[in-house]
């Protein structure tokens, strides 16, 4: 049997994005217990509205939801091709701002 992989409860919502192209995302396929199992690498496509949670796993990788399901996605690949449509109370500093800001000085 795969691992499962434990999701938030209730996750906050931090972000919300919009993508400007296609990127990279690994499914989360629910089990019966409320956890997840790893499934599918697929493409979001251009245009996907995707809730953002923060972190998950470490520093390079993003929790999100897509059209009613939840995604792991790469920081960086979400940074590069997405613009953020907002930042929630809990949300902190834009990371589009923060990231492009580290690629200008780095």
């Amino acid at each position: 049997m795969p691992s499962e992989i434990v999701l938030p409860q209730e996750p906050q919502v931090v972000y919300q994005y919009v993508l400007s192209q296609e990127i990279s995302a690994l499914a989360l396929i629910p089990t019966e217990n409320g956890h997840a199992i790893a499934g599918s690498l697929i493409r979001l496509p251009p245009a996907a509205k995707l809730d953002g949670f923060g972190q998950f796993f470490d520093n390079r990788s993003v929790l999100v939801r897509f059209d009613g399901a939840f995604y792991i996605v790469f920081k960086q690949d979400l940074f590069d091709c997405s613009e953020v449509l907002s930042v929630l109370p809990q949300g902190g500093e834009d990371p589009n701002s923060k990231a492009k800001r580290q690629g200008a000085t780095g």
